[in-house]
């Protein structure tokens, strides 16, 4: 099911079910959250009241990442753009930060679950 959002200044975009998603869109995220995970790690293990400190390449990569989770979530939008990595950033400002925060919802579901089958005659075993 898609959703329709709506956007500062009367745009709108559809969003996909993250379990719709093409597997050509799924498959950028998860390499770049693959090549990510040493960073969000590191985030999530910090104390909450430590500020976590990013380099500029890997705050480029999440912001890369945020880029191909918009792109993968959005199925159609209002402006006369097509929708692409390159694209996105020529977003007004306030539609894009929309977008990122709404788009990011649905990460977890973007990505295939790797867990070990629980079914007892799984390869992997329960």
């Amino acid at each position: 099911m898609s959703e329709k959002l709506l956007l500062p200044d009367g745009g709108w975009a559809l969003l996909r079910d993250p379990a719709k998603v093409p597997e050509r869109l799924r498959r950028p995220v998860l390499t770049l959250t693959t090549r990510l995970n040493p960073q969000i790690k590191a985030m999530k293990a910090a104390p909450v009241d430590e500020e976590v400190v990013l380099d500029a390449e890997v705050l480029e990569r999440f912001e890369d990442l945020n880029d191909l989770v918009i792109v993968a979530m959005v199925a159609e939008w209002s402006f006369d753009l097509p929708i692409s990595p390159e694209t996105v950033g020529d977003l007004p400002g306030d539609a894009y930060d929309v977008l990122r925060q709404e788009t990011a919802r649905g990460i977890r579901e973007l990505l295939p679950d790797f867990s070990p089958n629980p079914d007892p005659a799984s390869p992997t075993g329960p």
